[in-house]
């Protein structure tokens, strides 16, 4: 097994689900499936949005070394499983995995012991674009999901507090840095051609006139 691991990072409604979705449906990435201890929210499933465990059974996997990496935050235990990688790794494609900078940490130091080739995004806005992203998240998971809006205050508390010390330590140094209020223009079309040129999958790829991506691997910057 030698997988090639992309992580993407960065604070709440930044938009690192939104990249994961687009390297895994546009670009045919494989997405690996974290383990969490925190409850299945409606419309998640599971296998699919996270491995729903107890955090005893969380525990245990982390004594027995099955994790590739295994944070706590806010309250609730994630980690991936080296099995989870091992079965995404089977297809030759890069694994692309969304996590928090710790988490990253971890899966650098390990994918540098084991000669495995890891690239790292940091995706982020403008504190006002953040805000507004998450109160319209939380209006729609109270009037579509249910979620009672109080449950989404400790999330809040933490993207004022903790994940507002990412951006001021930047805990690790990213290859690719995202910091746009619109990820659908600008700056994400240009880094996903490069992450597809650093992990060998241009040429699995043929969609590439939208990025104005050249065969020889430059990217002809036509804006912003």
């Amino acid at each position: 097994m030698n997988p090639i691991i992309i992580t993407i990072t960065g604070p709440t409604c930044s938009g690192k689900t939104t990249l994961e979705k687009k390297l895994h449906e546009e670009y045919g990435f494989e997405r690996a499936t974290s383990h969490t201890t925190r409850q299945k929210r409606v419309g998640e499933a599971q296998g699919e949005s996270y491995y729903f465990v107890t955090r005893g059974q969380f525990e245990e996997m982390a004594r027995r070394g099955d994790f590739l990496e295994a944070i706590e935050f806010n309250g609730h235990m994630y980690g991936m499983s080296i099995a989870e990688i091992e079965k995404r790794a089977k297809t030759g494609i890069p694994i692309v995995i969304v996590c928090e900078p710790n988490g990253t940490g971890q899966i650098s130091r390990r994918c540098f012991e084991e000669g495995w080739r890891h690239i790292s995004v940091w995706v982020d806005a403008d504190i006002e674009t953040l805000c507004e992203r998450f109160i319209t998240r939380v209006a729609f998971d109270a009037q579509e999901k249910g979620i009672n809006v109080a449950a989404n205050a400790q999330r809040m508390v933490a993207m004022m507090t903790e994940e507002r010390e990412w951006v001021r330590n930047r805990l690790l140094e990213s290859d690719y840095d995202i910091t746009e209020d619109n990820l659908n223009e600008g700056t994400m079309p240009r880094v996903i051609s490069k992450i597809l040129f650093e992990s060998g999958m241009y040429d699995k790829t043929a969609v590439f006139a939208p990025l104005g991506v050249t065969k020889t691997g430059s990217v002809k910057v036509t804006g912003n």
